[in-house]
């Protein structure tokens, strides 16, 4: 039986962590895929007023019941507005994918980054 070395090790490590992506490029694809989504959500048909109550409502028929009716009432609340609110998804969903892919914040904006617990 052939035994691993220490530089067998290394080389296998090495060869693994060549194949995983970087922070930073994590960061770009899911601010692609933000901005993508931001453009699906542009579609045509999701601006109109009947969406909210006849697709999206009824996306949760065979849901239980405390599920459908949360879903429901948040629908509601949008209702009335439901293109201007559609447009301002829309318009958050891009710009949080275009700050992902733009890259880190200036020094001057860091201290509103939220650093976590530790």
């Amino acid at each position: 039986m052939k035994r691993v070395g220490k530089e067998g090790a290394a080389g296998a490590g090495a060869a693994v962590s060549s194949l995983l992506v970087s922070q930073r490029g994590l960061q770009i694809a899911l601010g692609v895929i933000w901005v993508f989504e931001g453009l699906l959500q542009a579609e045509g048909p999701k601006f109109s007023r009947d969406y909210p109550l006849g697709t999206l409502a009824q996306s949760v028929m065979g849901a239980p019941m405390w599920v459908n009716q949360s879903v429901v009432a948040g629908i509601h609340s949008f209702v009335s507005h439901w293109p201007l609110s559609n447009l301002g998804s829309v318009l958050l969903q891009v710009a949080i994918g275009a700050a992902l892919v733009s890259g880190p914040l200036p020094a001057r904006l860091s201290a509103f980054r939220w650093r976590g617990p530790w």
